[in-house]
């Protein structure tokens, strides 16, 4: 069995190719309590007088991933089967700082949150958006990756949408407001979050088959030790 085992930041991640849920994974789960953890942690590294405190970067845990080609593009695609919800929050808030910089006319700080969801390859080939979500928020998602979204509630076309909008815009709200009021008190905070997510840490494991992912992912789960949010 194929398996490489490599610690990367999560800006590596967001550029070594399309990332994608799998519809067998279970949906897209966290709440506010799980988004306030995660921001809490940013906010509170962004402020510290301690530069060295995390030199490396927050860890964020182990990543497990399935990798193939896409049949359309020819690039490379990892199925995510561990880390859905840190890599769905980590987007939503990238679409957040996106949006409170627009509104505050920091226009190289939109453009690099931009960058970390459109898929543009070496060439500029449009490969569409970086990241694939799980199908319980994924319409919503796909609206908001357009980078004319302002952070209204989206309006996702088809059965079962509103549920998706809902789930999606409450969570995308709690993160958005949360970073306002920072930003409101301190403008630049919100170009260090960005650099701060760009250096989070992950043991990011690729496999190249199916089996081994689930297996894997069971056992790490089932030990308990990659349940934490945020190590630092």
């Amino acid at each position: 069995m194929a398996r490489v085992i490599e610690k990367r930041t999560i800006s590596e991640v967001l550029k070594i190719g399309q990332l994608r849920i799998p519809e067998s994974q279970r949906r897209f789960e966290w709440k506010g309590a799980e988004a306030e953890t995660f921001i809490e942690d940013l906010i509170d590294e962004a402020k510290t007088k301690e530069p060295q405190r995390n030199p490396d970067g927050l860890f964020l845990g182990t990543i497990i991933s399935l990798v193939s080609k896409g049949f359309e593009t020819g690039e490379e695609i990892y199925d995510i089967y561990d880390g859905q919800q840190r890599l769905t929050t980590i987007i939503v808030t990238l679409l957040a700082i996106r949006v409170l910089a627009a509104e505050r006319g920091q226009q190289n700080l939109r453009s690099a949150c931009q960058n970390c969801i459109s898929y543009i390859d070496e060439v500029g080939e449009d490969k569409g958006w970086r990241f694939l979500a799980s199908p319980s928020v994924k319409k919503p998602l796909e609206i908001a990756f357009n980078s004319s979204w302002d952070g209204t509630k989206p309006k996702s076309p088809g059965t079962g949408a509103h549920n998706q909008d809902r789930r999606f815009f409450n969570f995308y709200s709690q993160i958005a407001d949360r970073l306002e009021k920072e930003a409101d008190k301190t403008p630049e905070i919100l170009k260090s979050l960005k650099k701060i997510i760009d250096n989070l840490q992950v043991v990011f494991i690729t496999i190249t088959e199916p089996q081994e992912a689930f297996d894997l992912f069971e056992r790490t789960n089932a030990r308990g030790s990659l349940s934490m949010l945020l190590i630092c």
